[in-house]
């Protein structure tokens, strides 16, 4: 007989939350150990079972040309449909996932209706017919003991709940096999079993005579271990509290169970290839997504190698027909360059433990060419009424307008008449099967509405004059020399103005009448996004500024056109005696900070928030009054002429040739009918502001013949 060295270094348990720690109670010390006899040591178990090599990424090569190992399905996709759907039968399987995830492996004892438990994932119908596992009595004997090997279905905790689904005994003996798995391995089988849920497979002991089972390894104290903290094996611990425990819940020498029992199912079940595209067509040059509608179990790392090597793709071959490469990816997704009919297959393998099977499914798809749409409209106005006419290239099928003013369309060549002057956005989306594009334009109905500008600034909050410490203002003045001091305005796309208004909150001066700062615009193209080159200036006298809480306008030589991100600030001179200073709001009310300040030497733009400065976060009382200027040149050919818009702030033209045609185009070109001197009008209008100018042109040329 060998000598049997038992350990068991601690067991804690936890169970409707009583933890129970210290000395172990007898009970347990005789029901569950850690054997460590010479012969009986963990790390001398070997592993004969059958092992998996990595799943390559290529095409499955074990598909017979003559389909024996692959059943296809016989769909074809129409009307948007689906790939239709068929079966294969994959199994029986043993499935070693416990087995797979083992670094190494120990060995624990028990008997006394001491129990352990394995749970599994059943991602769909699966048939359990038993399961396999590793287990010995204790050397110590010569008796056989019958082992109880229980399916149950696993309850919302992951623990065995309800009344078994099959329940048999298997029969062990002393045999150690010299730690061999191959020779240690019992089966436990049954009529199978169909579970459509989560299941516990179990052994249990409810002798006195002690037996051992095998696991993975749960004893590095560095993790991970080899439950990978999933926690799936459990042991049921009988007695006042009998209940099954995770693993995390059970502590066997210094460190939690975090392992697997090696318990094995055997399984049988159907794999389904298929997918479903959105629609049963497709467009050249534009990728289309072919949704996996395959079995689940394929991508479940319990049952599929691949998956359990985080590979799942690998078990998912798209052949899209057109004689490109084979993709190996769950969802399909491919641009066809050529118009035409083509089958899709997916091919699914299922890299079971022991066996490898098959499944497909077919699919057409009709892709027609896609050219890309240019959505365009062109349309005339006549007092309220407006009609508007497509023009977008390459055939769209489909149009949708919106109007602006919460109406919108379906027809090719809508009319619409609106409630009220002014001007509108319009939007036109034109679309095919293959593509789609959106264009919009301003328009103008009815009498031309009052230029009424918008007044812009970032200031909100607080006004608040703030000095500096060391002497001189913040916004203004100071002890540092600041030579210059801006604020941001980052407004994005075409943008106008000729007016500024500053918030002044002091200014001293012995000589108002002569003393000045310098009103000033720059780009916002200097580093980093800071003032850049100076776009405007204009001198502004202390005599001129007000500081009784009225606003004070600087008016620009010109108007200004920018691309929506520009400064507007003030150039210091610094004159003794001379004071400015310009209000800003509380700090903390702007984050981040628009106000800058250029340093003493010119060289340096900071925010106000930057810590090299104030560190605060504030805006300048500095807006801004949009505007827009109207402007175009014009070159003549014979009858024809071509005006070339150098507006400034617009976003939408009209134009009136003269002659009783029109146009919105931005830079539009016509031809007259006859030669002549004409007058051209061009408006020009942002949201809120209108500006027209006028200009004759003479077309010369030969008149058209005449017609009866």
């Amino acid at each position: 007989m060998r000598t049997i060295l038992r350990s068991l270094l601690s067991l804690l348990f936890a169970f409707s939350a009583i933890a129970v720690s210290g000395q172990v109670p007898s009970f347990y010390r005789s029901t569950l150990d850690w054997a460590k006899s010479s012969q009986e040591i963990a790390p001398n178990i070997t592993n004969t079972q059958p092992t998996r090599t990595a799943v390559p990424l290529i095409s499955y090569p074990g598909i017979n040309s003559d389909g024996s190992n692959l059943r296809l399905a016989p769909n074809a996709l129409s009307g948007g449909g689906g790939a239709a759907l068929a079966s294969a039968i994959c199994g029986p399987d043993t499935v070693f996932y416990p087995l797979a995830k083992a670094t190494g492996f120990e060995i624990l004892r028990f008997s006394d209706s001491l129990a352990f438990g394995q749970y599994f994932d059943a991602p769909q119908a699966i048939t359990v017919r038993g399961f396999s596992f590793y287990a010995y009595v204790d050397s110590s004997t010569s008796q056989t003991v019958n082992l109880t090997c229980r399916l149950y279905l696993a309850g919302a905790d992951s623990l065995p709940t309800g009344n078994p689904l099959a329940t048999t005994t298997v029969n062990v003996d002393s045999n150690f096999y010299g730690g061999s798995l191959a020779l240690l391995e019992k089966y436990a089988s049954w009529t199978g079993v169909v579970v459509n849920a989560p299941y516990v497979i179990t052994v249990e002991n409810n002798t006195p005579v002690s037996a051992g089972i095998i696991t993975n390894d749960f004893s590095p104290v560095s993790l991970p271990r080899d439950g990978l903290q999933e926690w799936l094996g459990q042991i049921y611990v009988p007695g006042a509290t009998s209940a099954w425990v995770h693993g995390y819940g059970i502590t066997i020498g210094p460190n939690p169970f975090d392992a697997d029992v090696l318990l094995h199912p055997h399984v049988t079940y159907d794999i389904t290839a298929g997918f479903g595209p959105t629609q049963a067509t497709g467009c050249t040059n534009i990728a289309a997504t072919l949704t996996n509608m395959s079995s689940p179990i394929i991508q479940n790392r319990m049952y599929n190698f691949a998956a359990f090597q985080g590979n799942a793709a690998n078990s998912f071959n798209w052949n899209y027909g057109d004689g490109s490469a084979i993709d190996n990816v769950i969802n399909g997704n491919h641009a066809y360059t050529t118009a035409g009919t083509y089958t899709v297959t997916l091919t699914d393998s299922m890299f079971g433990w022991n066996v490898t099977c098959t499944d497909a499914a077919t699919g057409t798809i009709v892709v027609s060419p896609g050219q890309a749409i240019t959505a365009n409209f062109s349309y005339t106005s006549a007092g309220l009424a407006a009609t508007f006419s497509d023009m977008s290239n390459n055939s769209p099928t489909t149009w949708v307008w919106d109007f602006g003013d919460g109406n919108t369309s379906m027809m090719q060549n809508p009319s619409h008449t609106y409630t009220s002057n002014g001007t509108y956005t319009v939007c036109l989306v034109a679309s095919n099967a293959c593509n789609i594009d959106t264009f919009c334009q301003t328009v103008l109905v009815g009498a031309l509405p009052a230029s009424s500008c918008d007044t812009i600034g970032n200031i909100t909050g607080t006004p608040t004059l703030y000095s500096a410490t060391n002497g001189g203002f913040v916004a203004g003045h100071n002890f540092r020399h600041d030579s210059a001091k801006a604020e941001s305005f980052a407004l994005g796309g075409t943008f106008a103005f000729e007016e500024a208004l500053y918030f002044f909150g002091l200014k001293r001066s012995p000589t108002p009448m002569t003393s000045k700062v310098i009103a000033t615009v720059w780009d916002a193209n200097g580093m980093g996004g800071s003032p850049g080159a100076v776009l405007a200036t204009q001198d502004l006298l202390y005599s001129q500024i007000d500081t009784t809480g009225a606003l004070t306008s600087v008016t620009f030589p010109s108007v200004i056109g920018t691309n929506g991100n520009f400064y507007v600030g003030l150039q210091l001179i610094y004159t003794p005696g001379d004071t400015i200073a310009l209000i800003t709001n509380a700090i903390g009310q702007t984050i981040p900070a628009t106000a800058w300040e250029l340093d003493s030497a010119g060289t340096n733009w900071v925010a106000y928030d930057d810590t090299s400065t104030w560190g605060i976060g504030v805006s300048h009382a500095i807006w801004v009054i949009q505007t827009v200027e109207a402007a175009f040149t014009q070159a003549t050919a014979g009858l024809s002429a071509t005006f070339t818009d150098q507006s400034l702030g617009a976003t939408g033209w009209q134009w009136d040739f003269g002659d009783g045609n029109s146009s919105t185009m931005q830079s539009p070109s016509h031809t007259y009918a006859m030669p002549g001197t004409y007058t051209v009008c061009q408006i020009a209008l942002n949201n809120t502001c209108v500006d027209t100018i006028c200009q004759t042109v003479t077309v010369s040329g030969a008149c058209p013949n005449p017609t009866a």
